[in-house]
């Protein structure tokens, strides 16, 4: 979650209306209450949904115990996991992880079946990119190690599995990108207590941070990622894009073209292997490249043809995010900065649309109110094809829910524009929203102790 953000002056229809949805009757809400779903210690919540409505959550666990060890000095800290079955009851918390150890980027991944698959980086004696399995109606297997980075937060490791539990994963290895696949079946044969688990080994790929990986229903999978390159004796980023068939290694890396640099690479897929891929142009490599930037999007169809890239919006923006559902659209979301003199400092949030049948995104809308501080967009897509997109809002009067911070929601219809703002349970200062086939849930949880689950109620 990005710190809160404020503004020096509010405009009163905004307040009037963002304090409506924050009192208004439970009723006409659009979501359902909050269930507490984690305890107060809960960061980095990640949280995946299937078709059939089950659901499982991750997040990491710090205490109070200083270790030094050969790959990291902190505090401890372990990965637990939680599911939710289809009838909507959630299990009981389990603890996957080593709590002798310091845990960094938990990351979730369910198949059509509801089999579990979590993943984490761990730090001891080395950095191993952990993994833990679960059968469906089963409990979670022994952790295993998938593969080693010399990195640590940054390694980030991405994991997407397809309806078959074929899946992939890509980290930041620190002196590569390392990518590995999962046939489909392999963890459920019972191999998940075996080194590496049910992961093939490793491929090692250009130098890069910033991966985001997908897979389609038939298991080809895509990942794509912030290269490191050397241009005119300069360090510099640049997209790379590499594919394997189902069962298949993958190719070698190829280039996303980009003016100037790039981060924050985002990834979605469509029909017959079309690859949506969004961006954050970026200052060159060294520090400063987290700026703000322009948003740039590329669409490349299944015969491996570029369209793009094209610059979605110029203003300086951050967080790209993009899905494409049944009906081929491709939405696109994103936070950025559109200084005003109601709002000086300018977060806005803004959103894009591409056709089924276009070839370029449509001119950027600003969705988030005028007159407050909005940032943190997530966005998901249902099985109708509907988006969700929620936000944090953030007010200046102490007075309001969550002290001046609201989460805040839109939906879409396929073929349609995006609705009017409607309100989280109060307790929700932050989320993250994720579709699980028919049901969309929003997911809260970090460093306030507010760890919750609300459902959208169409």
């Amino acid at each position: 979650m990005h710190p809160r953000l404020r503004v020096a002056a509010l405009a009163t229809l905004a307040i009037a209306a963002l304090t409506a949805l924050a009192t208004a009757p439970a009723a006409h809400a659009a979501w359902s209450p909050a269930r507490t779903l984690a305890d107060p210690a809960a960061e980095n919540l990640a949280a995946a949904g299937n078709a059939q409505r089950a659901e499982v959550f991750a997040w990491r666990v710090t205490t109070k115990r200083f270790l030094r060890l050969p790959a990291q000095t902190g505090f401890a800290s372990y990965v637990r996991a939680k599911v939710r079955l289809p009838s909507g009851a959630l299990g009981a918390s389990r603890i996957l992880s080593s709590t002798r150890e310091i845990v960094a980027n938990p990351a979730v991944a369910l198949d059509a079946a509801g089999n579990t698959t979590v993943v984490w980086s761990q730090a001891g004696s080395h950095v191993r990119i952990m993994g833990a399995y679960r059968r469906n109606g089963g409990g979670f297997g022994k952790p295993f190690e998938i593969g080693r980075t010399s990195a640590f937060i940054s390694s980030r490791p991405a994991i997407a599995v397809a309806p078959n539990d074929a899946a992939v994963i890509a980290w930041n290895g620190g002196g590569r990108m390392q990518v590995a696949r999962r046939p489909a079946g392999r963890c459920r044969a019972n191999t998940a207590g075996l080194a590496r688990g049910c992961f093939g080994r490793p491929q090692f790929f250009v130098r890069g941070a910033d991966q985001a990986v997908a897979t389609t229903p038939g298991g080809t999978a895509f990942v794509v990622w912030a290269a490191t390159v050397r241009r005119a004796g300069a360090v510099h980023t640049a997209l790379r894009l590499t594919i394997a068939p189902p069962g298949g290694l993958f190719g070698p890396a190829r280039p996303i073209p980009s003016p100037g640099d790039v981060s924050q690479p985002a990834l979605a897929l469509g029909a017959h292997g079309t690859a949506i891929i969004a961006w954050r142009g970026s200052l060159p490599a060294g520090g400063e490249q987290n700026a703000d930037a322009t948003i740039f999007a590329a669409v490349r169809n299944g015969n491996g043809v570029l369209a793009g890239p094209q610059p979605v919006s110029l203003l300086p923006g951050s967080n790209p995010q993009v899905r494409v559902n049944g009906q081929g659209e491709a939405i696109l979301a994103w936070d950025q900065r559109n200084p005003t003199p109601q709002n000086p400092d300018g977060p806005e949030v803004a959103t894009s649309l591409r056709g089924a049948a276009s070839g370029a995104f449509a001119a950027p809308v600003t969705i988030s109110p005028a007159g407050i501080a909005a940032g943190s967009a997530s966005l998901a897509v249902d099985a109708t094809g509907s988006a969700i997109l929620v936000y944090t809002a953030s007010l200046l009067d102490p007075g309001l829910p969550g002290g001046g911070i609201l989460a805040v929601s839109h939906r879409r219809p396929p073929g349609g524009v995006f609705g009017p703002p409607q309100s989280l349970p109060a307790q929700f200062s932050g989320a993250f929203v994720f579709a699980a086939g028919a049901l969309v849930s929003a997911a809260s949880g970090g460093s306030e102790g507010r760890t919750g689950l609300s459902d959208y109620v169409p």
